[in-house]
C-alpha cells in the first residue's frame, strides 16, 4: 500500500515535533540542573506526558503556513508545532489539577504520579497537596520552554509578521485561560430557569477553552507567519472554528461514553465534575430525554451521576466490609 504525499509530510511533522517538543523541555531542565537533583520527578513526569498526543495543533498551524506558501517542514513551523503542543501540555496539566483527573494519555495524570512519588519517598505533608502543587509548577514549566520555542520561531520572520503572529499567540493564551475560568464558574453556578442561558455559556466554554485553541488559531497563526493577506487569515478563522468546534464535541462525547483503553481518559470524569459542558442542553438530545429536564431534575444529576461513580460506590456504608460478626 503506497502512503499519499500529504500523509508522509505529516508523518514526518509530527515526528519532527515531538523531536523537538522532547528536546526543548529537556534543555530547559538541563539549564537549571543546578538547582538540583530534586527537579528530576518533574523532568520525568514531562517526558512521559510529552510522548503522547495527536500533534492536532502543530499539524493545523503547518497547513496555514503551507496554505500561503511556507516551505514544508521549515524550522520555524516546526518550533511553531513544538510550541502550541508543549502549551497544551501546560494547559492539560493545569486542568487535570482543576478537575482532579486520575489519568491523562493513558497514564496517571501529573498530579497523580508526584502524589505517587511523594509517598514512594515517604515525605512529609499531604501526598495530594504536594502533588497538585508540583503539577502547578510542572505545568509553568511546560509554558516557559513553549514561550522559548514559540519566540524563536516569530523571532526569525519579518517584523510584520512576528507582530501580528506575536498578538495571536498572547490571545491564545489568554482565551484558554479565560476559557477554563468560564468553566470552573460555569460547575459551580446554578442552572438558569432559561436553558438557553445555559446554552450559550456552554458554547463559549467550548470556544474559549477549546475550539479556537485546537484548530481556528493554529491554522491562523500559521498563515500570519506564512504572511497571508487579512482576508486568507479571516478565511483561516472561518473555515478552523467549527472545525475546532465539531472537533471538541466528538471528544467530549469521548471523554463521557468512550473506552478509556482508547482515549487514555477515563469516561465520566466531566460528568462528575458536573461541568456544563457535559450538563449542557445540546446533550439532552444526546442522552435523548423526551423532554428538557426541570431546573429541579438538572441539579439532581451530577448527584445522580457522583453516586453512580465507582469513587462513591467503595466508600458507600452498603460497600464497606462488615467487621467478623462474634461467636
Amino acid at each position: 500500500m503506497h502512503t499519499t504525499a500529504p500523509a508522509t509530510s505529516l508523518q514526518h511533522l509530527r515526528s519532527a515535533v515531538s523531536d523537538r517538543v522532547r528536546d526543548s523541555f529537556a534543555e530547559v531542565m538541563d539549564q537549571h540542573a543546578d538547582v538540583g537533583p530534586e527537579i528530576t520527578d518533574l523532568g520525568a513526569v514531562a517526558t512521559d506526558l510529552l510522548d503522547g498526543g495527536k500533534r492536532l495543533r502543530a499539524a493545523f498551524a503547518a497547513a496555514g503556513w503551507m496554505a500561503f506558501g511556507g516551505p514544508e517542514l521549515d524550522d520555524r513551523i516546526v518550533a511553531t508545532g513544538a510550541g502550541l503542543e508543549l502549551f497544551q501540555m501546560a494547559a492539560l496539566v493545569h486542568d487535570d489539577v482543576i478537575d482532579d483527573s486520575r489519568t491523562r494519555r493513558g497514564r496517571p495524570a501529573a498530579h497523580h504520579q508526584l502524589a505517587m512519588r511523594h509517598d514512594e519517598l515517604k515525605m512529609m505533608t499531604d501526598a495530594r497537596r504536594y502533588g497538585a502543587s508540583s503539577a502547578v509548577l510542572l505545568g509553568d514549566l511546560l509554558l516557559v520552554a513553549a514561550m522559548r520555542e514559540l519566540d524563536e520561531a516569530l523571532d526569525a520572520l519579518p517584523d510584520d509578521e512576528r507582530r501580528s503572529a506575536r498578538r495571536l499567540v498572547t490571545d491564545m493564551m489568554a482565551g484558554v485561560t479565560l476559557g477554563q475560568y468560564l468553566d470552573i464558574y460555569a460547575q459551580s453556578a446554578p442552572w438558569s430557569d432559561d436553558p438557553s442561558v445555559d446554552l450559550d455559556r456552554a458554547r463559549r466554554v467550548l470556544r474559549a477553552k477549546a475550539a479556537r485553541y485546537s484548530v481556528e488559531q493554529p491554522l491562523c497563526l500559521g498563515a500570519t507567519m506564512a504572511g497571508a493577506p487579512p482576508d486568507g487569515v479571516e478565511s483561516c478563522s472561518r473555515i478552523g472554528l467549527p472545525i475546532g468546534e465539531a472537533f471538541q464535541l466528538r471528544d467530549d462525547l469521548l471523554g463521557v461514553f468512550g473506552d478509556p483503553a482508547l482515549t487514555g481518559k477515563p469516561a465520566g470524569d466531566d460528568l462528575r465534575e458536573g461541568s456544563e459542558q457535559c450538563f449542557s442542553p445540546p446533550h439532552w438530545s444526546v442522552l435523548i430525554l423526551p423532554t428538557p429536564p426541570s431546573s429541579a431534575e438538572r441539579l439532581a444529576i451530577p448527584t445522580l451521576i457522583r453516586s453512580c461513580s465507582p469513587e462513591h460506590a467503595r466508600s458507600s456504608p452498603a460497600h464497606k466490609p462488615r467487621a467478623p460478626s462474634r461467636r
